[in-house]
């Protein structure tokens, strides 16, 4: 691989000198560090004045100077939030190239520079912390090493600037402190509850795609805390996401690592889920002993005799009504809180005995309503609550003793409005008139909305007109069927990365990176296969009322199809996790190839071999 590695970094090189557009080349990662073995790939920074040449999924042509390529997709990486090209060539090398401005590169760059100078009050708060991030997670990804192979700009001073400013401090994504700590606490056994009631309404795969992954995620970090806590191993590199956790983790621990994934047969998923709570369960109280943390030992043991137990017979009805009436009798006294919606099974009037209570909240004041004593008080008997960040949203999860689960979307009364004009200047047509920050935050909220009221909602409580609002984005969102949405972009999306995410994890396996290739790669992977599940479904049965991440998969996907993809679970040991990613692999080429007869979309045949005899090969040399 290092022959492969080196011809394409001269063909990089060529590249740059022939295009004046580019202006800086970094290479970093294995590839940078010497550390290279018969599967490492190229990571690059190219600093370019045309970024969009660099994006454009339909333009190979500024590839032609390179090996040929059997596979190229443009993804955004949402934990980053970088795009880069993820590019897979014929000769077996991976590329990916995350995409730069050079031009506000520098700028950003100016920031420190006039910040020496005690000047960068100038410059908005908004644009400082777009700085701070960009820069920062440039400095993440080239800390354990990097090569600049071409420069125009004197980027080298640049990136001494950069390190200047970040080397020695924490890093942040394994920043220690007692509200952190509880937070990872608090959100890892609500969500074991939530888990567990999913699996009891056999609702396997929303389960393991999605909530599964959220305490996976909460263990990890719980696990990096007790290394770099730790006495002996303080400056210890624990990496990302559980990536070469045999380095860094107690070798005892690994191993039980390896019985804490979901994988098919109920029983097995609720050992699965046992197992993680025991191990987290050990870690934590390590930490918090040490430290002197507060912990919620009630609210652990609510969630183990649950998952043990199972849930009383109390209707859920009447925990929710009792609920709602607590939530109006506090809108009741605030002027701040302006609406009130409920969704999703109370919302359609349909609840059972394990439903939620969702709700949109909006209100004038955030920050009252992210103090978590405010909910304290309005539902009374309260086990857990907890606030969390997700996309342009605040999100307070409760936990009530009485065993129900409330999930609180808090919106800004102002997003509101902002909703409102997008929809009135899209009637005028003059939605141009509109900024372009502004336009896309409404256009994700009323999307996001949609996809949340669609089966059902009841107004709880409202003095600012949401109804007229609901029911204009119902009517522009309702004409399209679901499955007139798919087009070739989305799919050539998802099938590219589908291949070529399902090869890295193949090496992941191969090297015994078995954490990261499960939380990570295979949690992506397995979303890509079911949004190819959803597609096909929408396609054969477009009455079906299919749900996203596999949610009641059970009500819209054909039996046989649900008990097969029951086998793609990666579980127990690294030939079983291999088995699965093989089936994996049988199913989503089935499903496509009838999506893209469907729909005249071509397949690319010497990709899918490719991964596929890779996938083989290694599963019958397994050396685990």
């Amino acid at each position: 691989m290092q022959e492969k590695i080196a011809s394409a970094v001269a063909a990089f090189n060529a590249f740059a000198h022939r295009h004046s557009d580019v202006k800086a080349i970094i290479s970093f990662g294995s590839s940078s560090g010497g550390k290279q073995d018969e599967y490492s790939d190229l990571d690059l920074f190219l600093f370019t004045t045309d970024t969009r040449r660099y994006l454009n999924e339909g333009n190979n042509a500024w590839l032609a100077g390179f090996e040929p390529v059997l596979s190229r997709v443009v993804i955004k990486d949402v934990i980053d939030n970088v795009l880069f090209n993820r590019i897979k060539l014929k000769n077996g090398l991976s590329l990916d190239i995350i995409i730069v401005d050079s031009q506000s590169f520098r700028k950003g760059i100016w920031y420190f520079r006039l910040r020496k100078y005690g000047v960068d009050k100038l410059i908005p708060d908004w644009l400082i912390r777009q700085i701070d991030e960009s820069t920062y997670t440039f400095h993440y990804y080239l800390k354990r090493g990097y090569d600049i192979l071409f420069d125009r700009i004197n980027i080298r001073r640049d990136v001494d600037i950069i390190f200047r400013e970040y080397d020695g401090k924490q890093d942040r994504t394994t920043t220690f402190n007692e509200v952190i700590f509880l937070q990872n606490y608090s959100q890892f056994w609500h969500t074991c509850y939530k888990i567990y009631a999913k699996l009891m309404r056999d609702d396997f795969f929303y389960a393991v795609i999605v909530l599964d992954n959220v305490i996976k995620k909460n263990l990890v970090r719980m696990l990096e805390w007790q290394v770099l806590t730790s006495e002996k191993k303080p400056k210890t590199d624990v990496f990302y996401h559980g990536a070469k956790i045999r380095q860094w983790c107690n070798p005892g621990i690994v191993e039980k690592l390896y019985g804490v994934f979901l994988h098919p047969g109920k029983e097995e998923m609720k050992t699965a889920l046992l197992n993680t709570m025991t191990v987290y369960r050990e870690v934590a109280h390590q930490i918090a002993q040490k430290f002197n943390f507060p912990l919620n030992e009630a609210l652990e043991g609510k969630v183990f005799r649950f998952v043990i137990q199972g849930l009383s017979e109390e209707p859920a009805e009447d925990k929710i009504r009792t609920a709602i009436t607590q939530i109006r009798n506090l809108a009741a006294v605030k002027n701040d809180l302006k609406a009130i919606i409920s969704f999703g099974s109370t919302g359609s009037q349909n609840p059972d005995r394990f439903s939620d209570l969702d709700l949109y909240v909006f209100t004038t004041d955030l920050r009252e309503y992210l103090n978590t004593e405010i909910w304290k008080r309005c539902f009374h008997n309260v086990q857990s609550v907890f606030v969390r960040r997700n996309m342009e949203e605040h999100i307070v999860l409760v936990l009530l003793e009485n065993g129900l689960c409330i999930d609180i979307v808090l919106l800004n009364e102002a997003r509101f409005r902002t909703v409102k004009r997008y929809l009135s200047l899209k009637d005028y047509r003059v939605l141009f008139s509109m900024p372009a920050r502004k336009k896309r935050l409404a256009k994700y909220t009323t999307e996001a909305f949609y996809d949340m009221v669609k089966r059902g909602y009841e107004i709880l409580y409202d003095k600012i007109g949401v109804t007229d609002v609901i029911e204009r984005i119902m009517q522009e969102h309702s004409n399209v069927p679901d499955h007139y949405r798919l087009n070739r972009d989305l799919f050539y999306k998802n099938y590219h990365q589908f291949w070529q995410t399902n090869y890295n994890m193949e090496i992941k396996l191969k090297r015994g990176d078995f954490v990261y290739a499960v939380m990570v790669l295979d949690n992506l992977a397995k979303k890509l296969l079911v949004e190819m599940v959803e597609w096909f479904a929408q396609l054969h049965n477009p009455q079906k009322d299919v749900f996203y991440n596999g949610r009641k998969m059970q009500q819209w996907c054909d039996a046989s199809l649900v008990n097969e993809l029951m086998q793609t679970f990666l579980h127990s040991d690294i030939e079983q996790m291999q088995k699965a990613v093989l089936k994996s692999l049988d199913i989503y080429r089935a499903l496509s190839h009838q999506v893209a007869a469907e729909k005249g979309f071509e397949i690319n045949e010497e990709l899918e071999e490719t991964v596929y005899r890779f996938v083989s090969k290694n599963l019958k040399h397994n050396n685990y």
